[in-house]
């Protein structure tokens, strides 16, 4: 893992100072509905593998996971930024209608 990579890892896992912190953060996640997948899971997509050394260690979802398993074919990404702008959000909108075969 390059420094970069390393720092921003370390600074995202960063345990909270104090208890009462980290029963908070537990209560938060527990509320938000994720889902927590590991390679080996029933829904854990098998296809990552081919990621080699970069395959993740764990997948967080907030929807139903069965369809992971599926195989990559049948799947197609959109990937932005969390600081999109609002073209970029209306353009990843017009392409995932153009792939659904819907229109906006």
């Amino acid at each position: 893992m390059n420094r970069v990579d390393a720092t921003m890892w370390r600074d995202r896992l960063a345990l909270p100072h104090r208890p009462e912190d980290m029963a908070k953060r537990m209560n938060g996640i527990e509320k938000s509905a994720f889902t927590v997948l590991i390679p080996g899971d029933e829904h854990w997509p098998k296809a990552l593998a081919d990621l080699g050394d970069r395959t993740p260690y764990v997948l967080w979802a907030r929807c139903a996971t069965s369809f992971l398993a599926r195989p990559m074919e049948d799947f197609v990404t959109i990937t932005g930024s969390r600081a999109s702008t609002s073209y970029g959000q209306h353009m990843a909108g017009s392409l995932a209608a153009d792939i659904a075969g819907t229109s906006m």
